[in-house]
């Protein structure tokens, strides 16, 4: 079965469980601020443990972002969690936190990530975004530490906010682009990811051992799409600091 198909049928039952999940967590906390981030803080989570193995490849690989492996089945599937996600958390903050959802970092954000994570399946790049996701980690920070403030650590969601989606979104911006090979079709990579080795060998043994794509530069090109958004954000993070100093 094409893995396309077979991820996208987990996008339904994805998305009802989280909206049937909200309301039972939602009794626990008491105001809208708190209910917000239920869903973002499962999910953050969720994608943050998920990128690890991808952002273990590239690190054992001294940054080569070619050294990524595909591992098709996992990275698609999490890429259509991430869709239920972001559609979960637009349709339940539509009905019961609409006042915390923006326009720019609800709405506008969430549309445009549907968009980026459909074309990362499409193109075979699901193992690229699942090694971006762990940009999450500052936002499962910030979550948790909303939904409990007991956790809160300005300085840690500061710092892993650098990190990820400052420094290592850059380095893979500049990466993609010292490296640039045209996109497999999705076609070729989830044939051969299915066991179509023999029928195209060169191709078998490259997907075997790596994630095939060298480097791209519209994967180049999305990343620097979404930065100006970080570099916002992280701005804020700093004139907070400057403000309680």
């Amino acid at each position: 079965m094409d893995m396309d198909l077979a991820s996208a049928r987990i996008f339904l039952p994805t998305l009802v469980s989280l909206c049937a999940l909200y309301p039972l967590l939602a009794a626990r906390f008491a105001i809208a601020r708190q209910t917000a981030w239920i869903l973002t803080t499962i999910a953050s989570g969720l994608m943050t443990a998920a990128a690890l193995p991808f952002l273990a490849d590239h690190i054992k690989a001294r940054g080569d972002v070619g050294a990524v492996l595909l591992r098709t089945d996992v990275a698609c599937t999490v890429n259509r969690f991430f869709q239920a996600y972001l559609a979960a958390d637009l349709l339940v903050g539509a009905l019961a936190y609409r006042s915390q959802v923006g326009l720019l970092t609800g709405w506008v954000h969430h549309a445009v990530y549907l968009g980026i994570t459909e074309i990362a399946i499409r193109n075979g790049w699901a193992h690229i975004f699942c090694m971006c996701a762990i940009m999450e980690l500052p936002t499962f920070l910030l979550g948790a530490s909303t939904l409990f403030p007991r956790l809160r650590c300005n300085t840690l969601f500061a710092a892993t906010f650098l990190a990820t989606r400052i420094v290592l979104h850059l380095v893979l911006i500049i990466s993609y682009v010292l490296f640039p090979v045209a996109p497999l079709p999705a076609s070729s990579v989830f044939s051969a990811a299915a066991g179509g080795y023999a029928a195209a060998p060169v191709l078998g043994a490259a997907l075997r051992a790596v994630g095939a794509v060298r480097g791209t530069r519209v994967v180049s090109a999305l990343l620097a799409f979404v930065f100006p958004l970080h570099a916002m954000w992280f701005v804020g993070c700093v004139k907070g600091f400057v403000r309680r100093a």
